[in-house]
């Protein structure tokens, strides 16, 4: 393997719990392999869950406030993306990496 490409090696460093007690696995991605979905996928919703982290995420919903025949009054109300949405998909990204390097080995 030369030198560069050592480099440019990403190792991540997983401990979960397990029968036998607390593995460890060392998960190696190299930039020049294939990715699968599933890690594309992973990428994809770490990035989201933190760019709603850092920036908030609102959405807004059109009510009708008044009707009387054609006449028609709505309002627009925005609302706020609770924080643990964020945090949720920055947790499922991180599982879809992982079982995405993971089957990969």
């Amino acid at each position: 393997m030369s030198a560069v490409l050592r480099a440019l090696v990403c190792r991540i460093r997983v401990s979960y719990p397990s029968y036998s007690g607390l593995t460890e696995r060392t998960l190696i991605y190299y930039p020049g392999a294939k990715m699968r979905g599933t890690s594309i996928a992973g990428i994809l919703l770490i990035v989201i869950g933190g760019v709603l982290l850092v920036q908030g995420g609102a959405f807004t919903t059109r009510k009708d406030v008044i009707r009387i025949g054609d006449l028609k009054v709505s309002a627009d109300e925005s609302h706020a993306l609770p924080v643990w949405v964020s945090g949720l998909a920055i947790v499922a990204g991180v599982g879809l990496l992982v079982v995405g390097v993971r089957t990969k080995a």
